[in-house]
């Protein structure tokens, strides 16, 4: 996969136009339009090259693009860079792998309501003037 390819293709998927913006404002270019259109001028003024790109953005940008994609966010700003850069270069077919959630353990005792649970209780709402239903 070329470049320019991945790489339009991780600031579309992944990146807030706000980021691009905010990204194309510091470089004095375009900061109105589409999204697409935002790429296509922060492309047009940068060297293409993904590393190079990256740069541009913040760390909190770059860490929440590697939540989004499953990556671990920590280190430094080239670190998490480098980690970008290889998780756009692996193929389609083999895509990242995604960390398995760990079931809830629910407390289910006797006597416990569901605030202690952590479970939101249900709020029946009477309209003004009618009579609560007996339950049958």
């Amino acid at each position: 996969m070329p470049w320019g390819v991945s790489l339009t293709s991780l600031l579309e998927k992944h990146i807030l136009k706000d980021d691009i913006m905010d990204v194309n404002r510091g470089l004095g270019i375009r900061v109105s339009g589409t999204k697409a259109e935002l790429i296509k001028a922060l492309l047009a003024e940068t060297d293409r090259s993904p590393k190079g790109t990256l740069r541009l953005f913040s760390k909190p940008v770059l860490q929440d693009v590697c939540r989004k994609l499953g990556l671990s966010p920590s280190g430094t700003k080239e670190q998490i860079i480098t980690r970008l850069v290889a998780a756009e270069q692996r193929p389609a077919s083999n895509p990242a792998p995604k960390k398995a959630k760990k079931a809830q353990p629910r407390n289910e005792g006797a006597g416990e309501g569901p605030e202690s649970s952590g479970a939101v209780p249900r709020i029946r709402l009477i309209p003004k003037g009618q009579k609560k239903a007996a339950k049958p």
